[in-house]
């Protein structure tokens, strides 16, 4: 077990407003907020609570992996996107990836945990207190709860008020186990999504560095596809080196489009894109997200077939021969490794 828990809010973060007759407990850098004749009790929770056991790819893990594997990345990008100059690499690490993943590791999510009965909860609101959280359906004499946590790590987040609450006639002992159930299990999500959230950050920052790094090589529209699919294939197999994960687990986030995507990426013809300008607006970053998802997916399935050297290759030949074209390009990944992409790059 690790021990493990959340600095209370700065003092610059907007605080809980504290209802009458309530009181603010702060201790072993925890808060609740609770009838004021609860406040001992809520105190000897408290200092008596144990953290949850951490996942072994917290944002802290990460650090030291990337510390420990930096140089086998940095040759394997090197190696596939011919890179002789390290430093440009060596940039993208100390100015980009790891301030990101420092960020997440020094999140201190705000929270404080409003320990009372239901109908305590309700009569405040009813009483005039308000908070965003809480809303009170007059209808049906409930008060409706929002359980979502501010998790910012790019800017200052706000003070989260979570409730911990027990029905009327509860024991003492229920009512310790309400505040410690309610304590573990956001403490548990909220570590178990900072490892989630850093990991797929790692690959978006290495995507990124991809996608900038081969702008002028495949700056055609009609090229486009394979640097969008080159930035999220490698960029997953970079993720993988660095947080342990197959690099199939990014793909997957990547290709995810939800249930109704604005785009389908399977309805976009990579070879003759849709130009931006003869877009909506608002349909510009849907469409160029489509192209992404479905540009991975083809080259993550091109480069699993085609061999560990397929990139290098072909981005030698690109810069050799120069493809005029999308359908020279595919002619040419095809003369290079075998595989026509034709029929994937078009819509289906």
């Amino acid at each position: 077990m690790v021990s493990f828990c959340w600095a209370q809010a700065p003092a610059t973060q907007p605080a809980v407003v504290v209802p009458e007759g309530f009181a603010r407990i702060d201790a072993a850098q925890r808060s609740v907020i609770a009838p004021a004749g609860d406040a001992a009790a809520a105190q000897a929770v408290l200092e008596a609570i144990q953290g949850p056991e951490l996942p072994s790819t917290m944002p802290t893990d990460l650090l030291a992996r990337l510390a420990s594997h930096r140089e086998q990345i940095t040759t394997r990008i090197q190696q596939d996107l011919l890179m002789t100059d390290q430093q440009a690499i060596d940039t993208f690490f100390d100015s980009a990836l790891l301030p990101v993943v420092t960020a997440y590791d020094q999140a201190n999510p705000p929270i404080a945990y409003f320990w009372c009965s239901r109908e305590q909860l309700k009569t405040v609101i009813k009483g005039g207190w308000s908070n965003p959280r809480f809303y009170y359906n007059r209808a049906a004499d409930q008060v409706m709860i929002n359980s979502h946590f501010d998790l910012a790590v790019d800017r200052p987040a706000q003070e989260s008020l979570l409730p911990a609450l027990y029905d009327e006639g509860a024991t003492d002992a229920q009512r310790r186990e309400t505040l410690e159930s309610a304590i573990r299990e956001a403490e548990q999500s909220i570590a178990n999504e900072l490892a989630s959230r850093a990991q797929i950050q790692v690959h978006l920052e290495f995507a990124r560095f991809i996608d900038n790094e081969l702008k002028e090589l495949l700056s055609r529209p009609d090229q486009a596809w394979l640097r969008l699919g080159l930035s999220g294939a490698l960029g997953a197999e970079y993720a993988a080196m660095a947080t342990g994960n197959q690099p199939l687990v990014f793909i997957r986030v990547v290709a995810h489009e939800g249930r109704r995507p604005p785009v389908r990426a399977a309805g976009v013809d990579l070879l003759n894109p849709t130009n931006l300008s003869d877009l909506r607006e608002e349909m510009v970053g849907p469409y160029l997200d489509a192209m992404r998802r479905k540009s991975t997916v083809i080259v993550y399935n091109w480069l699993t077939q085609a061999g560990p050297d397929a990139a290098a290759k072909t981005l030698q030949a690109i810069r050799d021969r120069k493809p005029e074209d999308g359908k020279a390009l595919v002619a040419l990944i095809q003369e290079l490794t075998g595989k026509d992409l034709t029929k994937e790059l078009r819509p289906f």
